[in-house]
């Protein structure tokens, strides 16, 4: 590696951690946006990591009278239509102004619990363009002007969403079912064996160009690497914890519990991914502090792990 690339990598590095210096505080409302928009913290957080990648990319092009926060929200906001675009089939469709009355809607929406899990299943009924509208100004309070900035639209377009959106929340009154599949038993011989601290064992349930991110932090390719770095790491660890399978969300996933005076406390997630009965690739969310704030989170009875 010659000393140049040496620079250049030290000067990303040093823009990345200004960047990410600058947006922190931003961070945890554009993971509530993200993860009501798509109905799951963890994607939600994955949304937020190509938000910002995205945005320290197309930094050095952002004019400097543009504002930061809404231009994120933009951004994040394409990446949730993406998303969602390309997890349903269907094409993207932009707001539009329509015939709809604009009139505010007041019944029964706003005796709702706006944090509650099932005003977020409600939103999740929506079209895009009206979950946007819905959440963008009953969950984080933006103005209609705000909104129409975020949604390079127009306000009257905002209106007829937001409309058509509160409408439709005030009269539902059950929010949809999500049901995904469960875990295949290579998931319970991973939570077994990472408990028992036997990474002999754990390393025969990956696959030998497994990837592992440590979201926001690091990134590790190989089970060479990941027992050099990531599972020594766990093993180092100065207080209790131990894995557990659950539900993050309705979505199974493996929560990491710790310790606290005895109790044990749901701190974050991992999602993995698998084929056959080996693991293909590991989410591991331990350095986002915010990911299980909002969410609905359900712990099954974890074995005691056995060193």
């Amino acid at each position: 590696m010659s000393d140049l690339d040496d620079d250049l990598k030290g000067s990303l590095r040093h823009a990345r951690d200004r960047f990410e210096a600058i947006v922190e505080s931003i961070r945890p409302d554009l993971h509530r946006y993200c993860s009501r928009m798509t109905g799951s913290v963890l994607d939600g957080e994955d949304l937020v990591q190509e938000t910002l990648a995205q945005a320290l990319y197309r930094l050095s092009l952002l004019g400097g009278d543009v504002p930061l926060r809404p231009w994120l929200f933009t951004i994040a906001h394409h990446r949730c239509v993406d998303f969602l675009r390309s997890r349903s089939g269907l094409p993207t469709v932009e707001i539009e102004e329509g015939d709809d009355p604009v009139v505010e809607i007041e019944l029964e929406i706003e005796q709702r619990d706006l944090a509650s899990h099932a005003f977020s299943g409600l939103v999740l009924a929506l079209p895009p363009r009206e979950r946007a509208a819905v959440v963008l100004k009953e969950v984080l309070g933006y103005s209609l002007p705000e909104i129409a900035e975020i949604l390079e639209t127009s306000v009257g377009a905002v209106k007829a969403a937001l409309h058509r959106g509160r409408e439709k929340v005030a009269a539902s009154k059950d929010a949809p079912a999500l049901r995904r599949a469960p875990p295949p038993p290579a998931v319970a011989a991973y939570i077994e064996a990472f408990n028992r601290r036997d990474w002999v064992r754990l390393k025969t349930l990956l696959e030998d160009d497994v990837q592992c991110e440590v979201v926001g932090f690091v990134h590790h390719v190989g089970r060479d690497a990941l027992e050099n770095d990531y599972l020594t790491t766990y093993a180092g660890l100065p207080y209790g914890w131990k894995l557990a399978l659950g539900e993050v969300d309705g979505e199974p996933a493996i929560v990491c519990l710790r310790e606290d005076g005895g109790v044990w406390m749901a701190r974050h997630a991992i999602r993995i991914e698998w084929r056959g009965d080996r693991v293909t690739r590991i989410r591991d969310y331990a350095h986002i502090s915010y990911l299980l704030a909002d969410a609905r989170v359900a712990v099954g009875v974890p074995r005691d792990p056995t060193p």
